[in-house]
């Protein structure tokens, strides 16, 4: 099974000059590669500057950010999940460099026999914490943040790279280019099944397995964190460990598990079967976990007490911020959750009791990321509605709160996620439009409306009377709209045009008719009322709206 977003291979390794493992008699740390793995980290985070002795963003040069600010998650939010840990080359540069420098050799030959060889390795890694907190599931802060997510992903990938480079130059006799593939492992091994595993495949077999049950734990503990502190958080981690946990395993295991099906070592057999089970259990947890997430977002898009508190000028909802944020999480990580999602569905319906709006996807089975998107945004706009009609007596604040809360749900996914169905934007954006259409209608329409009283335009052309109402409603309008905030340049930009379109055109028509009456019946010269406003007046009345929403 293909996973989120394969973690690259470490650099070959077959024509290095490998000692043989009683050539080493102990193990040293190496502080480059914990000082280059903290610099990849400090990057990634928005830091630059490392220090040895660093273990926390403090001890590096800070940007102007904090690093726990729950919206740092998400300033690279159109970036691949694989480009930002998976896919670094630093990070396989160091793996590989692990190899050439004949430190995993030592530190798999040192296992057996010196207590704290794994302790020294994490140390390396930069998440000592985890061999110390294994046993109580703790974090180096005492919860899971961005930071400690970051340390543990990127040491993560290291790890794996580096003992996958090991494995490769064990087996010299598998194949070393980019094409090979399972079955060309598993030719090469038929060659070695009639002799026992060679006790330095099976070291490196037994660290391994005891690296990524370390490791592990950390996923382990995330998964088990409660809920109600730092959710944001706590999701984006979720989905980001999740995904590096599920390459790790695609990465790792192939290799062990085709040598233990033609190897006839019960021991390499029993290792490989404990690492296939705890890969298993950690993200069997962490989907569950993930899952219960899902539907605590849910759960906060149909609760009446999320809407509680309604903006009276017709701003963005906190919920609705709250619920965009999750969105754009679980767009981003989609590869992740769409097997969760197809598989919670075999057991568990997603439907419950809808409060309205079940037309979309009445009772059938939601199959894919995209597919709950639209479920959730389709039930935040039926809480929106319900909210703006129990707290707006203003029709006019209705629709540009029901504008505003929309657009801030959709507009990532127009700007930025090029990939997300065209089909679920274009249902999306008419309801924004038909929101704008019905702000235009019932704010400005009375506006133009004392333009198209043509008994008094007839009747009474010398004092102009609709012209001055219509000045003067125009100028009560204004007043009573100036200030109303859109926040979204992009929707600002398009209802101003809706509203110019709308008076400047019926009072450019307006003016067109009186011309013409007054050039037909009564002549240039006839001097009867005042005159009228020249062809050119719309200027001061376009820079007039032109101001409209600034807040």
């Amino acid at each position: 099974m293909a996973g989120p977003g394969r973690l690259a291979s470490v650099s070959e390794c077959s024509e290095l000059d490998f000692p043989a493992y009683s050539d080493v008699d102990s193990v040293r740390p190496f502080s480059r590669y914990l000082d280059a793995i903290r610099c990849i980290s400090a990057s990634r985070s928005g830091w630059s500057g490392c220090s040895r002795s660093s273990s926390s963003p403090s001890a590096c040069t800070s940007s102007d950010h904090s690093p726990f600010a729950v919206d740092l998650l998400f300033e690279a939010e159109t970036a691949a999940v694989d480009d930002k840990v998976l896919g670094d080359p630093g990070l396989r540069e160091i793996a590989a460099q692990m190899v050439r420098d004949r430190h995993i050799h030592g530190l798999v030959m040192a296992f057996d026999r010196e207590p704290g060889v794994l302790g020294r390795w994490f140390s390396e890694l930069d998440v000592d914490w985890v061999v110390a907190g294994k046993d109580n599931g703790s974090f180096p802060d005492g919860s899971p943040d961005q930071w400690s997510v970051r340390r543990w992903t990127h040491a993560l990938a290291v790890m794996v790279q580096a003992l996958g480079g090991a494995q490769r130059y064990l087996r010299r006799e598998w194949p070393t280019t980019a094409g090979g593939g399972i079955e060309d492992i598993e030719d090469a091994l038929m060659k070695l099944s009639a002799t026992d595993e060679p006790a330095d495949g099976l070291l490196l077999a037994r660290f391994s397995q005891a690296s990524i049950s370390t490791m592990l734990g950390f996923a382990d503990a995330l998964a088990s964190a409660k809920n109600d502190v730092r959710a944001m958080e706590k999701i984006w981690a979720l989905l980001e460990v999740y995904t590096c946990v599920w390459d790790a395993a695609e990465t790792l295991m192939p290799p062990l598990q085709a040598e233990s099906r033609l190897l006839r070592n019960e021991d390499m057999k029993s290792l490989v079967r404990e690492m296939e089970d705890v890969f298993s259990r950690s993200m069997h947890k962490m989907r569950q976990a993930i899952w219960t997430m899902i539907r605590d977002v849910k759960a906060l898009i149909t609760s009446k007490e999320s809407w509680g508190a309604i903006p009276g000028n017709g701003q963005v909802h906190y919920t609705t911020r709250l619920v965009a944020e999750h969105l754009k999480l679980f767009w981003r990580y989609r590869s992740a959750l769409n097997p969760i999602i197809v598989l919670k569905q075999l057991s568990d319906s997603w439907d419950s009791n809808l409060s309205c709006g079940t037309a979309i996807f009445g009772r059938r089975t939601i199959y894919s990321t995209d597919q709950a998107i639209a479920y959730m945004i389709h039930q935040l706009q039926c809480q929106l509605e319900a909210a703006e009609s129990r707290s707006f007596s203003d029709p006019s604040l209705r629709y540009l709160f029901l504008a505003n809360n929309s657009d801030f749900v959709m507009q990532p996914f127009v700007d930025s996620f090029s990939d997300f169905p065209v089909r679920i934007i274009s249902n999306e954006m008419s309801k924004i439009d038909g929101y704008l259409e019905s702000y235009v209608s019932v704010s400005w329409e009375p506006v133009v409306s004392c333009l198209h009283d043509q008994f008094q335009t007839m009747l009474c052309f010398s004092k102009q009377p609709s012209l001055t109402t219509f000045m003067c409603e125009l100028q009560r309008i204004y007043n009573a709209h100036k200030l109303r905030r859109i926040p979204n340049l992009h929707l600002r930009v398009r209802l101003r045009k809706a509203i110019i379109g709308k008076v400047i055109g019926a009072y450019e028509g307006y003016l067109a008719d009186q011309y013409d009456v007054q050039d037909r019946y009564l002549g240039h010269d006839s001097g009867r009322g005042p005159p009228l406003p020249p062809r050119s007046s719309t200027s001061v009345m376009l820079d007039m709206l032109n101001e409209l929403f600034e807040g």
